[in-house]
């Protein structure tokens, strides 16, 4: 039978290279013999950090198998090979149409855009239209300002008037209607209007008076109709007619004849004289 002697060196934890060594007089113990680079128990430590130059808290790591290399593990707000580069919210924002970025305080990666006036949204991605929440009314049709994302007009329907189409058109408001005449609108038209006259007048705007006669001028004008005479009588004589129709002139006193056209001459005579 054949016994086979342990070896504490058989199954070492050494690391990094680090050479076993048997304890005399043992068959487990042993201890490790580190290279220079290494230090520990197990040669497990390597002394690469002792002099890093990780910034700003960053965590130094050293490389397996080396005593010089490491790396830094940077904390959340630092970059670059030993962490010295501070972080910037806004070295990649995603602010868009010329929106600012503004980093938050306290945080590295945190930020808000601030748009330009013509832009909204979180990262400014949604342009601003002026007819959004344009004022007009009555069916009055927002148009844009060219060049502006605030500036419009309202474009209004055919009885609405005003800045905003507020104002209801009236067809009475500028009427024709002369003398007196009422305006009177059409049920669902803004422009048509009729024209009700006074009883003296008449046309489409009240614009033509009636032809009136009083009973006075009539009965003046039966009575000269019926006296009517064509006698042209002088000296202030006045045509009439007798009762057969005939007419004659009535003269005044010095005056005789058809048309009165002769004087009468009263003579004054004296003794052995004749004044005609």
């Amino acid at each position: 039978m054949y016994l086979t002697a342990l070896n504490a060196c058989s199954n070492n934890a050494c690391q990094n290279g680090g050479t076993c060594n048997a304890v005399a007089g043992s068959c487990s113990a042993y201890t490790c013999t580190c290279p220079s680079c290494f230090t520990g128990t197990f040669c497990e430590t390597g002394n690469a950090c002792t002099g890093n130059i990780c910034q700003n808290g960053a965590a130094c790591n050293t490389v397996s198998g080396s005593c010089t290399a490491y790396t830094c593990t940077c904390p959340s707000c630092f970059t670059g090979t030993f962490c010295e580069t501070p972080l910037n919210a806004c070295s990649n924002n995603a602010c868009q149409n010329g929106g600012t970025c503004n980093a938050v305080a306290g945080s590295c990666t945190a930020y808000t855009c601030t748009c330009s006036s013509c832009f909204t949204g979180i990262f400014c991605e949604t342009a601003l239209n002026a007819c959004s929440n344009n004022a007009c009314q009555n069916g009055g049709t927002c148009n844009a300002v060219a060049g502006s994302c605030t500036a419009y007009t309202c474009t209004c329907s055919s009885c609405f008037t005003g800045i905003f189409c507020e104002t209801g058109i009236n067809a009475c408001s500028n009427n024709l209607c002369q003398n007196g005449g009422t305006c009177n609108t059409f049920v669902g038209s803004c422009t048509a209007y009729t024209c009700t006259c006074p009883s003296s007048f008449t046309g489409s705007f009240c614009e033509t008076a009636l032809a009136t006669t009083s009973p006075t001028t009539l009965a003046t004008t039966s009575s000269t109709t019926l006296n009517v005479c064509s006698l042209n009588c002088l000296n202030g004589g006045k045509c009439t007619k007798n009762d057969d129709g005939d007419e004659m002139c009535k003269c005044q006193n010095g005056f005789s004849g058809e048309t009165c056209r002769t004087a009468i001459v009263h003579c004054k005579c004296y003794e052995g004289l004749t004044k005609m």
